[in-house]
C-alpha cells in the first residue's frame, strides 16, 4: 500500500531530505527552519533528525490556516 501523502510505501517517518523534497525547498532551509524553531517536530534518531508524518502534515494545516 502506497501512502499518498509521501507516495513511498508505509513511510512514516521522513529524513531531513525526505522533508525537503516534500516541500520543494533546499535542505538548507529546512535546517534554518529548525534552528529558528519554525519547523515540524524533529526526533534525533542516531546522527539523523527524523520527521514523523502526523507532526509534518500538523505542521503544513498549521502554516497554511496562519497565512490564510
Amino acid at each position: 500500500m502506497v501512502d499518498v501523502q509521501t507516495r513511498q510505501p508505509g513511510k512514516l517517518w521522513l529524513s531531513i531530505e525526505d522533508l525537503a523534497e516534500r516541500l520543494d525547498l533546499p535542505v538548507d532551509t529546512i535546517r534554518k527552519f529548525r534552528a529558528d524553531g519554525h519547523a515540524p517536530k524533529g526526533v534525533r534518531m542516531g546522527k539523523r533528525v527524523k520527521f514523523h508524518l502526523d507532526d509534518v502534515i500538523a505542521w503544513e494545516r498549521q502554516r497554511r490556516e496562519a497565512s490564510a
